[in-house]
């Protein structure tokens, strides 16, 4: 089975627009060095939707310009930092990689850097935003440095989950009520245990979740379950 260094998204009117790119630098995207991938490709894991969308567009020939740059992206989002995604740009008569957490093409961040977080830790502690990665510190949901794209709900209810952290915490400093921290840090444990579980199916099967519970819960707070999309793993 011929292993690809990159995806290359490219109608040419054949089965499928999906190119597997085995490097080579400046040749990289000669026809000597790229060959077809099925649009199911289990390494790929790509969802039902998006596989339907590359057949229709695919079978099209060059197909629309705008429409290949946004399946281009979408590929990126589901197979994340796995592999690099490249959209075939027929003007410039190049392929350009595109990011697999925003808009912009990859050279467009700075470098030095990831240009976003790849495994992502949802976990509740006093005075901190409920996400963090390595390399990026803690940040909000809507925090331009996620690249998250997490529904309006979600980030609502994420941003309350904290800010009901921070209030379980003050309040047992005040009143030094054991018990009744304990009951409240169970109940937040396991809304946070739910958040980080819709947070992975948000973020797609190209990046990790994982839930550390709650940072001042104590040991019954702690926990690292992981997802990878809609799979615990």
């Amino acid at each position: 089975m011929t292993e690809w260094v990159d995806i290359l998204v490219r109608a040419r009117g054949g089965d499928s627009p999906l190119w597997g790119v085995l490097g080579f630098g400046v040749s990289r995207f000669e026809d000597a060095y790229v060959f077809s991938v099925p649009v199911d490709d289990d390494r790929l894991g790509l969802g039902a939707d998006l596989v339907e969308a590359l057949r229709g567009w695919g079978a099209g020939g060059a197909g629309g310009f705008g429409d290949g740059l946004a399946l281009a992206r979408w590929v990126a989002r589901e197979v994340g930092d796995s592999w690099g995604v490249w959209w075939w740009d027929d003007v410039r008569g190049e392929g350009r990689r595109v990011c697999w957490g925003c808009e912009k093409f990859y050279d467009q961040h700075d470098e030095g850097r990831p240009p976003h977080p790849v495994h992502l830790v949802v976990e509740g502690e006093f005075g901190y935003a409920p996400l963090r990665a390595e390399g990026f510190g803690d940040f909000l949901p809507g925090d331009l440095v996620g690249a998250l794209g997490l529904s309006e709900g979600l980030a609502e209810a994420l941003g309350a989950w904290a800010r009901d952290v921070d209030a379980a915490v003050n309040l047992w400093l005040r009143d030094r009520e054991d018990r009744a921290y304990e009951e409240v840090c169970e109940r937040l444990y396991r809304e946070g245990l739910g958040l980080a579980e819709r947070v992975a199916r948000e973020v797609g099967g190209g990046r990790t979740v994982t839930y550390k519970g709650l940072a001042n819960g104590g040991f019954a707070g702690m926990a690292s379950v992981r997802w990878r999309g809609d799979r615990r793993v």
